[in-house]
Protein backbone atom coordinates (compact mmCIF):
# COMPACT_ATOMS: atom_id res chain seq x y z
CA UNK A 1 0.00 0.00 0.00
CA UNK A 2 1.34 3.48 -0.49
CA UNK A 3 0.94 5.64 1.87
CA UNK A 4 1.54 9.50 2.55
CA UNK A 5 3.62 10.83 5.78
CA UNK A 6 1.46 13.49 6.48
CA UNK A 7 -1.80 11.25 6.67
CA UNK A 8 -0.15 8.68 8.05
CA UNK A 9 1.13 11.17 11.43
CA UNK A 10 -2.11 12.98 10.97
CA UNK A 11 -4.35 10.01 11.53
CA UNK A 12 -2.08 8.75 14.39
CA UNK A 13 -2.01 11.82 16.34
CA UNK A 14 -5.88 12.07 16.94
CA UNK A 15 -5.89 8.71 17.42
CA UNK A 16 -2.86 9.28 20.39
CA UNK A 17 -5.39 11.95 21.19
CA UNK A 18 -8.51 10.00 21.57
CA UNK A 19 -6.95 7.61 23.57
CA UNK A 20 -5.03 10.26 25.86
CA UNK A 21 -8.46 11.10 26.57
CA UNK A 22 -10.24 7.84 27.29
CA UNK A 23 -7.38 7.05 29.46
CA UNK A 24 -8.09 10.42 31.28
CA UNK A 25 -11.40 9.15 31.71
CA UNK A 26 -11.16 5.83 32.85
CA UNK A 27 -8.63 7.27 35.72
CA UNK A 28 -10.68 10.21 36.59
CA UNK A 29 -7.88 12.49 36.44
CA UNK A 30 -7.32 15.43 34.61
CA UNK A 31 -5.01 16.44 31.98
CA UNK A 32 -3.58 19.72 30.65
CA UNK A 33 -4.65 20.75 26.99
CA UNK A 34 -0.63 21.55 26.02
CA UNK A 35 0.40 18.55 27.38
CA UNK A 36 -2.24 16.38 25.71
CA UNK A 37 -1.99 17.91 22.30
CA UNK A 38 2.12 17.56 22.15
CA UNK A 39 1.65 13.95 23.45
CA UNK A 40 -0.70 13.61 20.13
CA UNK A 41 1.97 15.34 18.00
CA UNK A 42 5.14 12.68 19.47
CA UNK A 43 2.50 9.81 18.91
CA UNK A 44 2.08 10.76 15.42
CA UNK A 45 5.67 11.15 14.98
CA UNK A 46 6.38 7.60 15.95
CA UNK A 47 4.09 6.33 13.89
CA UNK A 48 6.29 7.65 11.08
CA UNK A 49 9.42 6.42 12.56
CA UNK A 50 7.80 3.05 12.86
CA UNK A 51 7.11 2.73 9.20
CA UNK A 52 10.06 4.45 7.89
CA UNK A 53 12.27 1.88 10.30
CA UNK A 54 10.33 -0.52 9.61
CA UNK A 55 12.51 -3.55 11.48
CA UNK A 56 12.81 -2.18 14.92
CA UNK A 57 9.38 -0.33 14.67
CA UNK A 58 7.84 -2.87 16.74
CA UNK A 59 10.52 -1.88 19.49
CA UNK A 60 10.09 1.69 18.67
CA UNK A 61 6.25 1.23 19.27
CA UNK A 62 6.67 -0.43 22.64
CA UNK A 63 8.82 2.97 23.71
CA UNK A 64 5.78 4.58 22.45
CA UNK A 65 3.50 2.93 24.95
CA UNK A 66 5.35 4.01 27.65
CA UNK A 67 6.68 7.56 26.67
CA UNK A 68 3.27 9.04 25.73
CA UNK A 69 1.59 8.36 28.99
CA UNK A 70 4.50 9.57 30.71
CA UNK A 71 4.92 13.11 28.92
CA UNK A 72 0.70 13.41 28.95
CA UNK A 73 0.15 12.14 33.01
CA UNK A 74 3.95 11.70 34.45
CA UNK A 75 5.38 8.66 35.58
CA UNK A 76 2.19 6.47 36.41
CA UNK A 77 1.94 2.52 36.33
CA UNK A 78 -1.69 2.78 35.79
CA UNK A 79 -1.46 5.31 33.33
CA UNK A 80 0.97 3.57 30.94
CA UNK A 81 -1.15 0.06 31.19
CA UNK A 82 -4.39 1.74 30.95
CA UNK A 83 -3.29 3.39 27.41
CA UNK A 84 -1.55 0.66 26.26
CA UNK A 85 -4.83 -1.55 26.46
CA UNK A 86 -6.90 1.30 25.08
CA UNK A 87 -4.58 1.33 21.87
CA UNK A 88 -4.78 -2.59 21.33
CA UNK A 89 -8.51 -1.70 21.50
CA UNK A 90 -8.43 0.84 19.05
CA UNK A 91 -6.38 -1.41 16.97
CA UNK A 92 -8.65 -4.26 17.35
CA UNK A 93 -12.00 -2.16 16.33
CA UNK A 94 -9.74 -0.63 13.56
CA UNK A 95 -9.06 -3.82 12.21
CA UNK A 96 -12.87 -5.24 12.23
CA UNK A 97 -13.67 -2.35 10.43
CA UNK A 98 -10.85 -3.30 7.12
CA UNK A 99 -12.47 -6.68 7.89
CA UNK A 100 -15.83 -6.11 7.36
CA UNK A 101 -16.40 -2.76 5.84
CA UNK A 102 -15.64 -1.79 1.88
CA UNK A 103 -12.83 0.72 3.28
CA UNK A 104 -9.78 -0.93 0.94
CA UNK A 105 -6.88 1.18 1.86
CA UNK A 106 -7.21 0.73 5.78
CA UNK A 107 -3.52 -0.37 7.37
CA UNK A 108 -3.09 -1.72 11.17
CA UNK A 109 0.31 -2.77 12.37
CA UNK A 110 2.45 -2.19 15.63
CA UNK A 111 -0.80 -0.45 16.78
CA UNK A 112 -0.04 1.70 14.06
CA UNK A 113 -3.34 2.81 11.85
CA UNK A 114 -3.44 4.44 8.41
CA UNK A 115 -6.37 4.91 6.06
CA UNK A 116 -6.26 7.08 3.22
CA UNK A 117 -10.61 8.15 2.83
CA UNK A 118 -12.91 10.87 2.68
CA UNK A 119 -13.05 13.23 5.08
CA UNK A 120 -16.71 12.32 6.00
CA UNK A 121 -15.43 8.31 6.41
CA UNK A 122 -12.51 9.65 8.24
CA UNK A 123 -14.99 11.64 10.94
CA UNK A 124 -17.35 8.40 10.80
CA UNK A 125 -14.24 5.59 11.43
CA UNK A 126 -13.02 7.93 15.06
CA UNK A 127 -16.93 8.30 15.85
CA UNK A 128 -17.70 4.87 15.59
CA UNK A 129 -14.60 3.84 16.81
CA UNK A 130 -14.95 6.26 20.06
CA UNK A 131 -18.20 5.03 20.73
CA UNK A 132 -17.22 1.40 20.51
CA UNK A 133 -14.18 2.23 23.68
CA UNK A 134 -16.50 4.87 25.25
CA UNK A 135 -19.89 2.17 25.19
CA UNK A 136 -17.73 -0.57 26.87
CA UNK A 137 -16.27 1.24 29.32
CA UNK A 138 -19.55 2.14 30.64
CA UNK A 139 -20.77 -1.47 31.17
CA UNK A 140 -17.95 -2.36 32.70
CA UNK A 141 -18.53 0.55 35.32
CA UNK A 142 -21.99 -0.29 35.55
CA UNK A 143 -22.20 -4.03 35.93
CA UNK A 144 -18.64 -4.67 37.62
CA UNK A 145 -18.56 -6.20 41.16
CA UNK A 146 -18.87 -3.36 43.88
CA UNK A 147 -16.71 -3.20 46.75
CA UNK A 148 -17.91 -2.11 50.20
CA UNK A 149 -15.28 -2.31 53.64
CA UNK A 150 -16.21 -1.60 57.00
CA UNK A 151 -15.01 1.47 58.60
CA UNK A 152 -14.88 2.89 62.04
CA UNK A 153 -14.74 6.31 62.61
CA UNK A 154 -13.17 7.44 66.00
CA UNK A 155 -13.62 10.84 67.43
CA UNK A 156 -12.13 11.11 70.69
CA UNK A 157 -13.60 8.25 73.19
CA UNK A 158 -16.46 7.64 70.50
CA UNK A 159 -16.69 5.57 67.33
CA UNK A 160 -19.22 4.66 65.29
CA UNK A 161 -18.41 1.38 62.34
CA UNK A 162 -20.20 1.55 59.13
CA UNK A 163 -20.32 0.12 55.71
CA UNK A 164 -18.74 2.44 52.59
CA UNK A 165 -19.04 1.77 48.90
CA UNK A 166 -15.37 2.02 47.46
CA UNK A 167 -15.69 4.42 45.15
CA UNK A 168 -13.17 5.38 42.51
CA UNK A 169 -14.56 8.27 41.40
CA UNK A 170 -14.17 9.96 45.19
CA UNK A 171 -11.20 11.93 44.77
CA UNK A 172 -12.04 14.19 47.28
CA UNK A 173 -9.32 16.09 49.53
CA UNK A 174 -9.87 18.57 52.19
CA UNK A 175 -7.98 21.86 50.50
CA UNK A 176 -5.64 22.78 53.39
CA UNK A 177 -4.46 19.17 54.22
CA UNK A 178 -4.96 17.57 51.84
CA UNK A 179 -6.33 14.98 53.87
CA UNK A 180 -8.81 12.56 52.44
CA UNK A 181 -12.36 12.61 52.70
CA UNK A 182 -14.80 9.98 53.06
CA UNK A 183 -18.56 10.84 52.60
CA UNK A 184 -21.26 9.71 55.02
CA UNK A 185 -24.80 10.05 55.95
CA UNK A 186 -25.32 12.54 58.82
CA UNK A 187 -27.43 9.91 60.43
CA UNK A 188 -24.77 7.31 60.96
CA UNK A 189 -22.00 9.40 62.87
CA UNK A 190 -24.26 11.95 64.94
CA UNK A 191 -24.39 9.76 67.48
CA UNK A 192 -20.50 10.90 67.78
CA UNK A 193 -21.78 14.39 68.95
CA UNK A 194 -24.47 13.07 71.20
CA UNK A 195 -27.32 12.82 68.55
CA UNK A 196 -27.87 16.86 67.79
CA UNK A 197 -29.55 18.29 65.05
CA UNK A 198 -26.94 18.80 61.68
CA UNK A 199 -27.94 22.62 61.64
CA UNK A 200 -26.46 22.54 65.49
CA UNK A 201 -23.58 20.84 64.20
CA UNK A 202 -22.31 23.21 61.35
CA UNK A 203 -22.48 25.59 63.70
CA UNK A 204 -19.74 24.44 66.29
CA UNK A 205 -16.84 25.11 63.59
CA UNK A 206 -14.01 25.06 66.22
CA UNK A 207 -15.01 22.59 68.55
CA UNK A 208 -15.85 20.14 66.08
CA UNK A 209 -13.19 20.89 63.74
CA UNK A 210 -15.28 21.80 60.91
CA UNK A 211 -14.11 22.42 57.47
CA UNK A 212 -15.86 23.50 53.93
CA UNK A 213 -14.50 21.14 51.26
CA UNK A 214 -15.26 21.71 47.85
CA UNK A 215 -16.55 19.21 45.35
CA UNK A 216 -18.63 19.10 42.06
CA UNK A 217 -21.98 17.22 41.57
CA UNK A 218 -22.69 14.69 38.94
CA UNK A 219 -24.39 17.75 36.33
CA UNK A 220 -20.93 19.81 36.68
CA UNK A 221 -22.52 21.71 39.71
CA UNK A 222 -20.33 23.58 42.27
CA UNK A 223 -21.00 22.33 46.03
CA UNK A 224 -19.63 23.32 49.14
CA UNK A 225 -19.54 20.42 51.95
CA UNK A 226 -19.45 20.11 55.21
CA UNK A 227 -16.54 18.43 56.74
CA UNK A 228 -15.75 17.39 60.51
CA UNK A 229 -11.68 15.72 61.34
CA UNK A 230 -11.79 12.04 62.33
CA UNK A 231 -8.63 11.09 64.61
CA UNK A 232 -8.52 7.86 63.13
CA UNK A 233 -9.74 5.55 60.54
CA UNK A 234 -10.26 1.67 61.17
CA UNK A 235 -10.39 -0.49 58.45
CA UNK A 236 -11.87 -3.59 60.33
CA UNK A 237 -11.34 -6.09 57.35
CA UNK A 238 -7.92 -5.11 57.09
CA UNK A 239 -7.20 -4.71 60.89
CA UNK A 240 -5.64 -2.05 60.16
CA UNK A 241 -5.67 2.29 61.37
CA UNK A 242 -4.93 4.99 58.78
CA UNK A 243 -4.28 8.44 60.52
CA UNK A 244 -6.53 11.04 60.60
CA UNK A 245 -9.15 12.12 57.63
CA UNK A 246 -11.91 14.31 57.16
CA UNK A 247 -15.87 12.85 57.37
CA UNK A 248 -17.84 14.51 54.55
CA UNK A 249 -21.33 15.33 55.72
CA UNK A 250 -24.50 14.60 53.63
CA UNK A 251 -28.48 14.57 54.64
CA UNK A 252 -29.08 12.40 51.72
CA UNK A 253 -28.94 8.55 51.32
CA UNK A 254 -26.13 7.32 49.52
CA UNK A 255 -27.93 3.99 48.70
CA UNK A 256 -31.63 3.49 47.81
CA UNK A 257 -31.61 0.22 49.20
CA UNK A 258 -29.53 1.04 52.53
CA UNK A 259 -26.57 -1.29 51.08
CA UNK A 260 -24.00 1.37 52.09
CA UNK A 261 -24.21 5.20 53.78
CA UNK A 262 -20.52 6.47 52.77
CA UNK A 263 -17.91 6.69 50.06
CA UNK A 264 -14.77 6.03 50.77
CA UNK A 265 -12.03 6.57 47.62
CA UNK A 266 -10.39 3.03 46.24
CA UNK A 267 -6.63 5.03 47.38
CA UNK A 268 -7.17 5.11 51.22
Amino acid sequence: MEMYADILFFVNAISTFILLDLTSRIRKCKIVMKRKIIASIIGGAIAVMVICFYDIGFIIRICGFVVIPIFAFGIKRAEIIIFSIMSAIMSAVFMAIDTFSQFSEVYVNNGIIYFNIPIIRFIAVFAITYAVIVAGMYFFEKYKGQKYKKVKIMVGDKSVTIKALVDSGNLLREPVSGLPVIVCEWSRVMSLFDNMEFNDFRENVVEFRIRLVPYKTVGGGKRIMCAFFADSIGLVDENRVIGGAYIGITTNKLSDENKYSALIGATI
